[in-house]
């Protein structure tokens, strides 16, 4: 695990931009990101997405130390490949966590190369045997070919249910698909092929069958996209 580092050659992205349970808190020594668990906006974002079926896909989670407990884990974990914010204060008592504010670039789901970022950072997540649960680009920052996660509070160790791979798969390729709804299957095509290498870069392999673990999720997008897929991978 590599430590986030304090400057970036980039743009920084406004604090609105990070989930409704964060603040950013300005010290002397400079920004500090501030994660409030019990915040309604969490809680409500996470119940309007764990409706069933969605729970035997994968185990999204309501309750708000839970939440804490794996985002902590996983910015506690090391994973090669993979880069976090330090943290600075655990607060249980109040699930509260006071963590390194990250000055980094979100990924461009329009960039190529940021797309196999994008399937490589998964790749080194599930290499080490833990799933993201969510997935979607904002939670991935990057500088060069680093990758940084920071958000984790669905994440998930010991992700041993070929399903949930499946879902963190689906739920990446869905948000490729939404980045540009209206894309065709030549450019989708390209797309997903670039995903899918990095994802295999280290080994691990996509298939058909892994991605329909998670069906609610990879057949939201369209048909004609969905046999690009399946053609790209068979």
């Amino acid at each position: 695990m590599h430590q986030a580092k304090r400057k970036f050659p980039f743009r920084s992205f406004s604090a609105s931009s990070l989930l409704d349970q964060t603040s950013i808190k300005i010290t002397d020594g400079g920004k500090i990101a501030v994660k409030k668990y019990t915040k309604p906006s969490g809680i409500i974002k996470w119940l309007i997405l764990n409706f069933p079926p969605i729970p035997l896909y994968y185990p999204l989670t309501l309750d708000p130390f839970e939440r804490m407990k794996r985002e902590v884990t996983f910015f506690s974990t090391s994973i090669d490949g993979i880069s976090v914010p330090k943290i600075y204060k655990v607060d249980w008592d109040n699930a509260l966590l006071e963590r390194e504010f990250v000055d980094g670039k979100i990924l461009s789901l329009e960039s190529e190369e940021e797309i196999i970022l994008y399937g490589r950072g998964l790749s080194y997540i599930h290499g080490y045997g833990a799933c993201l649960g969510d997935t979607k680009p904002q939670n991935y920052l990057t500088e060069d070919d680093d990758i940084y996660i920071i958000d984790a509070e669905q994440s998930l160790f010991n992700c041993s249910k070929k399903r949930y791979m499946g879902w963190d798969l689906a739920l990446s390729i869905l948000f490729i698909f939404w980045a540009d709804p209206f894309v065709g299957p030549q450019e989708f095509s390209a797309k997903f092929s670039s995903f899918k290498r990095g994802y295999e870069d280290k080994g691990l392999k996509i298939t058909w069958d892994l991605l329909t673990e998670a069906h609610p999720v990879i057949f939201l997008i369209p048909p004609q996209l969905l046999l690009v897929i399946k053609n790209s991978i068979d």
